[in-house]
């Protein structure tokens, strides 16, 4: 008999989106599972249009929103599977995803994490995710793969640094790393929780069999668009948790080089980029981000003048 799988969806305002995600889980070819939506405060009815079209779904609702972390720690709490599948719900599955998934961290006790190939949804042969690496040196993210159509060249299975927007983790995985550092808010955290998993002992694999299209648009290769930057709040965030996260995770030498050379480095690169596009609310959040992580890295004080960016 296969273990159950929780598969536990945050969303907020995406009420169209969620449903269309929860089609694709439902044609899945894998039982058991149990599919649960955190509503993270959403406006548009979300959770009664969840409710009506998949009574089966249970749905939790939030007063407020808590954002990814927040909302996934929430369903975490009600998951009883054996696996728990996190997923943004701006994904449509395909029907042989979870069981491909599944049956690949069956194969090894040590596998924490699994994530499947990404594609745009617009671009249905272009990907968005082969894997991706946060380097503990310069502070860079890598995501494999990034923008090109499939030819083939990323269809090996192979471990990687993290897995964003859906990936599924093992019961000995979470009883080890817990749950999400909500005080990432957004960006980062997903990283964190990875990274967390592996100083555990477990490993993190890209599996290529295991297949999604995700809703968001092609990143541009420019500086700017690449970073999505597109509003202040996501600029601070960007900009302070690059700096939490390598506080957190790197080696102390490997922190003092980034600290020293990169990050400067990266300001710059970044604030002249935002400036040349005309974004002075985007480079005004973006330093108070990058002050704030500062702050973090010299004193451990986590400030979040995120309101302030709005």
């Amino acid at each position: 008999m296969n273990k159950l799988v929780s598969v536990v969806i945050p969303t907020r305002n995406r009420k169209k989106d969620t449903i269309d995600c929860l089609e694709s889980l439902f044609q899945s070819d894998y039982s058991p599972f149990e599919a649960i939506v955190v509503d993270n405060a959403s406006s548009d009815g979300t959770a009664a249009g969840v409710r009506e079209r998949f009574p089966q779904v249970k749905v939790l609702e939030n007063s407020e929103d808590l954002w990814a972390s927040g909302g996934r720690n929430r369903g975490l709490k009600e998951a009883k599977g054996d696996y728990v599948f996190f997923l943004d719900s701006d994904n449509i599955l395909h029907k042989s995803c979870l069981k491909e998934l599944v049956s690949f961290m069956e194969t090894d006790e040590r596998i924490g994490i699994a994530g499947p190939k990404m594609y745009y949804y617009g671009e249905p042969s272009r990907i968005s995710y082969a894997g991706a690496d946060i380097s503990l040196f310069t502070g860079k993210t890598t995501y494999c793969g990034l923008n090109c159509y499939d030819n083939g060249r990323f269809n090996a299975t192979k471990e990687t640094g993290h897995v964003p927007n859906a990936f599924l983790v093992s019961r000995k995985a979470i009883e080890n790393v817990k749950e999400f550092d909500e005080s990432y808010v957004m960006f980062f955290e997903e990283s964190d929780f990875a990274m967390r998993a592996k100083k555990s002992g477990f490993k993190i694999f890209f599996r290529p069999n295991a297949i999604l299209w995700h809703k968001v648009t092609p990143v541009a290769l420019g500086m700017f668009s690449g970073l999505g930057l597109r509003s202040a709040p996501r600029a601070y965030f960007t900009a302070r948790n690059r700096l939490v996260y390598m506080k957190r995770h790197a080696h102390s030498i490997a922190f003092l080089f980034f600290l020293v050379i990169f990050s400067p480095l990266s300001i710059l690169v970044y604030s002249i980029d935002l400036i040349g596009a005309r974004r002075m609310d985007l480079e005004s959040a973006y330093l108070k981000g990058s002050v704030d992580g500062l702050i973090y890295a010299f004193t451990g004080k986590l400030r979040n003048r995120s309101e302030s960016t709005r």
